[in-house]
């Protein structure tokens, strides 16, 4: 039980030293003891305080800014103040009473011991607990060894197993902070996989989001799930790993380690993205292959049309885990447009063509998925992609020439324009507008009165 030369912020000792007046000891747990241990700058303040009912908590919280009791059920109050948003709990014992990630009965024991408490963690590296009074860390299961060396291992199997969520905790926890998940671990996980089915969507999307959004090594994650067998649960993941490709072109091997390298070159560039996109565009490069196994052809290994046959593919998959529909469009989006940059730098394409790919996919974003997908290949550096690099610099250009940075390049001409020009709104408008905007998208052409003789002109109408 180390003592830690370490400095923690005015407002975490006060709080403790509050809990302390009170009887209770206060630690910081999880996430947070891993942050100070490695000297980063604390992302989650997660405490547990021994010795005090849920009220009790609630009351000394109160005095430190706004106190959330949603919580309640759970034994935990949220506390947000100018200067941290921490979260307090009340020690518990957890009883699985069902199939769902939240089928359990869940008994406030405010007296628990540390060893318990510890024990209903799910990995070691979490199990550590930081008094905050004295700096005193607990380790009662070898978490900071197993922190040390990158060994993500569970600590129980008999409490493990009751919560199955904690199998996708395992899938981004070792591409974030390990290097490994133990044979023992990944074996439970395994034997978890009936129950695993049963979870929602939305408990397994937030899992993915930490392993696209927070790792630099997501493709760890993705190994995780195929020793697991958890790939079972996403076919049109795992109908990748027997998808062979042409060696020409691949010379790492099957889609799925293709999309393995894609993915962590995607993770380089993913700061790069406007934050509007930067989600869609993680699990766009997840998925962008997920048509090549229905497209590829057996003799030739040419997967011709496979951007075509991954857009409704992606678009199950995303439905699976979330209910957001701009999300999911920007997934299709991307899987659907993912070849065309490359193809058309290669045919010289013309700025009509650009154009219209910047309305399904901006090309600013395009930029990056290019660069992402051509340098997740067994290929030399010589052939690889960097932001200085003319291809790149080529499609970044055309964004900006082209004008529009939210995706959509707006109609120049309006219904407005034809109103004033003297026609009667009707059934004609829309075709008359259409024809207009494709002139627009073939020429650039933003000159209305151009644009009215183009909408206007007797063949349209």
């Amino acid at each position: 039980m180390p003592k830690l030369n370490v400095t923690l912020p005015e407002f975490i000792k006060k709080l403790s030293k509050s809990f302390s007046d009170h009887r209770g000891t206060a630690y910081l747990v999880g996430g947070a003891v891993l942050d100070v241990l490695s000297n980063r700058k604390v992302k989650d303040w997660d405490m547990e305080v021994f010795g005090l009912s849920y009220d009790q908590i609630s009351q000394v919280a109160s005095q430190f800014g706004e106190s959330d009791l949603i919580g309640n059920k759970f034994g935990v109050v949220k506390l947000k103040s100018e200067e941290f948003d921490v979260e307090i709990a009340v020690p518990r014992i957890e009883n699985k009473n069902g199939l769902r990630h939240k089928d359990f009965d869940i008994q406030l024991v405010p007296d628990l011991s540390l060893f318990d408490a510890a024990r209903r963690r799910d990995f070691t590296m979490n199990s550590l607990y930081l008094e905050i009074d004295n700096n005193m860390l607990h380790d009662l299961f070898g978490g900071y060894y197993d922190y040390r060396r990158g060994i993500v291992q569970h600590i129980d199997a008999k409490t493990f197993v009751e919560d199955p969520l904690r199998c996708f905790r395992a899938m981004q926890l070792v591409a974030r902070k390990g290097k490994r998940v133990t044979h023992d671990t990944v074996q439970l996980c395994k034997s978890m996989k009936e129950d695993c089915s049963h979870l929602s969507g939305d408990a397994i999307f937030a899992e993915f989001v930490k392993l696209l959004m927070l790792s630099d090594k997501p493709d760890k994650g993705l190994r995780f799930l195929v020793w697991s067998e958890l790939i079972d649960l996403f076919p049109e993941l795992k109908a990748l790993i027997d998808c062979k490709q042409n060696p020409v072109h691949h010379q790492e091997g099957s889609a799925f380690e293709h999309t393995l390298m894609v993915i962590r070159e995607a993770a380089k560039y993913r700061d790069a993205i406007p934050e509007e996109w930067r989600l869609a565009y993680m699990f766009g490069m997840l998925l962008h292959d997920v048509g090549k196994p229905a497209a590829t052809d057996p003799v030739t290994l040419k997967a011709i049309g496979h951007d075509k046959l991954g857009k409704p593919l992606a678009k199950t998959f995303m439905e699976r885990l979330t209910r957001d529909k701009d999300l999911i469009d920007k997934v299709k989006r991307i899987v659907r447009a993912h070849m065309r940059p490359l193809i058309y730098l290669k045919d010289g394409s013309k700025a009509s063509a650009w154009r219209k790919l910047h309305n399904l996919c901006p090309l600013n974003i395009l930029a990056y998925v290019a660069m992402a997908d051509n340098n997740g290949r067994g290929i030399s550096r010589s052939h690889r992609f960097s932001e200085e690099d003319t291809m790149f610099q080529t499609i970044m250009k055309m964004h900006e020439l082209i004008g529009s940075h939210k995706g959509d390049i707006p109609s120049v001409l309006m219904g407005r324009h034809l109103i004033e020009a003297g026609f009667k709104p009707g059934k004609y408008f829309s075709a008359m507008l259409a024809k207009a905007y494709e002139f627009q998208l073939e020429t650039g052409c933003d000159d209305i009165e151009k644009l009215l003789e183009i909408a206007t002109n007797e063949k349209t109408i």
